[in-house]
């Protein structure tokens, strides 16, 4: 019941279709490590029907929400005020950059002030950097979690460049405009950039303890019920080594309760009484789903007896699709390789397919086809389920049975 529960609180079990439904299942993702790209490819699409981009520029530019690095081109998001739950100050532990003194010259070499918004040409001037530099050393002080941009385009051609700095080929003469185009598309140079995370503040034991309280607040908020095995993947301040006592500490207190909530899970459980109650009413047991393996709420790559070989790894080429409790689909390889849980005659199979035009649609980043080669181990054509895919959309090809994205 554990990924339907997920499934439920998160909101994969009935997405969203509104900015303000994005905001929040955003409120519920604060402080969660994810690739770059994974945000608008996976994430946000398997919890709005429809999602555009555009919602999310919009809580950039009329709220307190900014997002982060923390860790090689992976992001999160919070609010400006609570970026000291997620990012340790420079040179502590589970920081990713430098000691504070050095990661403090090195802002200060590019920024006039390090409170101020900049843009990229205004911080090429005040630095003397060329732009090729330049774009590599933002890209690794938002790795490090040291600086940011007011607006997520830029993370967008980032992705799409792979944040790396292309040169501009002059050749012969003047550069070319598509040239210069492609020079541009792979420079940082929308938006404006600051600093995140300064010096931070002095905090005593007791503050220390009020921070632990809220970063396990902000992971009930995102699962609902937590165990040792659940936060492996989150930053490091929200691990559960440094949240043990908190947790302890909070359920004395009556503010969450502790039990065994789920079956198979070894050691302590602790759930918030908002999700205690949902778990005493029924959950959408017939609610069709599907969600990435690195996901938040799935529950591939967790180190737990009960999961051995019944899940497939954490890769971001494999996808899932649940009817409730019951996995009933798996697409490895980007679709490449399905496993079907489910048998032919399933009268929901064009269901349990839908997410492929999801990834086919999405705004962001959309797939141009989907080719089946295997399903169930089986050549795609050959195979019981292949009736079905052909009356969903699915074309016979040479290597097996392709969805193409109409325009």
């Amino acid at each position: 019941h554990l990924p339907l529960f997920l499934a439920a609180h998160q909101g994969l079990a009935l997405p969203g279709d509104s900015p303000e439904d994005l905001r929040d299942r955003l409120d519920k993702l604060f402080g969660y490590p994810a690739p770059a790209g994974a945000w608008e490819e996976h994430l946000f699409p398997a919890r709005l029907s429809p999602y555009f981009s555009a919602w999310l520029d919009g809580l950039l530019q009329t709220t307190g929400l900014a997002w982060f690095g923390c860790g090689k081109e992976k992001i999160g998001f919070s609010f400006s005020d609570d970026l000291e739950l997620f990012l340790p100050p420079a040179g502590e532990e589970g920081s990713q950059g430098p000691p504070e003194e050095a990661a403090k010259d090195e802002l200060a070499s590019l920024l006039p002030r390090t409170q101020g918004r900049y843009s990229f040409f205004e911080i090429g001037r005040f630095a003397g950097m060329d732009s090729r530099t330049l774009t590599a050393k933002l890209w690794r002080l938002v790795w490090q979690g040291r600086l940011t941009n007011d607006g997520f385009a830029i993370v967008r051609k980032g992705i799409m460049t792979g944040f790396a700095p292309l040169p501009l080929d002059r050749g012969r003469g003047r550069p070319s405009r598509s040239a210069y185009n492609r020079w541009a598309a792979s420079r940082p140079l929308s938006g404006n950039w600051h600093a995140l995370a300064g010096e931070g503040l002095e905090h005593d034991s007791l503050d220390e303890m009020e921070l632990a309280r809220d970063r396990v607040r902000q992971l009930l908020r995102r699962y609902g019920v937590l165990f040792r095995e659940l936060t492996a993947g989150e930053l490091p301040l929200l691990q559960w080594g440094k949240l043990f006592k908190a947790l302890r500490l909070m359920e004395l207190s009556g503010e969450i309760l502790s039990g065994q909530f789920f079956e198979g899970i070894p050691g302590a459980q602790f759930i918030s009484h908002e999700a205690f109650r949902i778990l005493n009413h029924p959950l959408p047991e017939e609610a069709v789903f599907w969600l990435n393996a690195c996901d938040p709420a799935s529950l591939c790559g967790l180190k737990l007896e009960l999961l051995k070989g019944r899940l497939p790894s954490r890769v971001p080429s494999t996808h899932l699709v649940y009817r409730g409790k019951a996995l009933v689909l798996i697409s490895r390889r980007g679709g490449a390789a399905l496993e079907f849980l489910a048998p032919p005659g399933d009268p929901r199979l064009p269901e349990y397919l839908a997410f492929f035009k999801i990834l086919l649609s999405r705004e962001f980043e959309p797939e141009k086809r989907i080719l089946v080669e295997t399903i169930n181990r089986r050549p795609a054509q050959e195979s019981d389920y292949a009736r079905a895919l052909r009356e969903f959309g699915f074309r016979g090809g040479y290597k097996g049975l392709e969805l193409a994205r109409s325009y």
